[in-house]
């Protein structure tokens, strides 16, 4: 369970901060199952990587596209994520 000032700690945070619009890429989408969960982990393992906030939500972004054009829960491998920044 997370400390008690956590929220509040959280809320301070996105204050100061700008919003980040990043536009979504057309494509032809097969199954958006697991799509969220691919986002918070490319996002959380970016963040942890050292990317900022703007190439984390970029890399997370693409990483869902790949796994919408899947059907059914999938995964996303390195080479088709380094295809998908490229």
């Amino acid at each position: 369970m997370p400390p008690r000032h956590f929220n509040r700690v959280i809320r301070r945070r996105l204050r100061q901060r700008e919003n980040l619009v990043v536009p979504a890429e057309a494509q032809e989408v097969f199954d958006v199952s697991g799509a969220g969960d691919t986002v918070v982990a490319a996002f959380s393992l970016a963040r942890a990587g050292g990317c900022d906030d703007a190439s984390a939500v970029m890399l997370a972004n693409r990483a869902a596209a790949v796994v919408v054009g899947k059907r059914g829960t999938a995964i996303v491998t390195p080479d088709e994520l380094l295809a998908k920044l490229s």
